[in-house]
């Protein structure tokens, strides 16, 4: 992920309506999107969650077989 440092009158422009905002350069053609830290970590995990069935999940914590680390990375070079 690219870092942007912003000025502190556009930071204040960002966090002044805590929600999501539109970024658009001098003309006016929208260059991107900026998200709230918080909207963001919402957004992730949703995405997260919708990933795993919950079956799924109920399938993983009944399991008994368990690795360690290293036995994960040690499987993982070998695939």
């Amino acid at each position: 992920m690219t870092r942007i440092t912003v000025n502190e009158a556009l930071l204040g422009q960002l966090v002044a309506g805590r929600e999501e905002a539109e970024v658009c350069d001098s003309t006016g053609r929208r260059v991107g999107y900026f998200l709230p830290e918080e909207v963001y970590r919402q957004l992730v995990c949703r995405w997260a969650n919708a990933q795993v069935t919950n079956e799924e999940l109920e399938r993983c914590r009944k399991e008994s077989e368990s690795y360690t680390t290293a036995e994960v990375l040690e499987r993982l070079r070998n695939l």
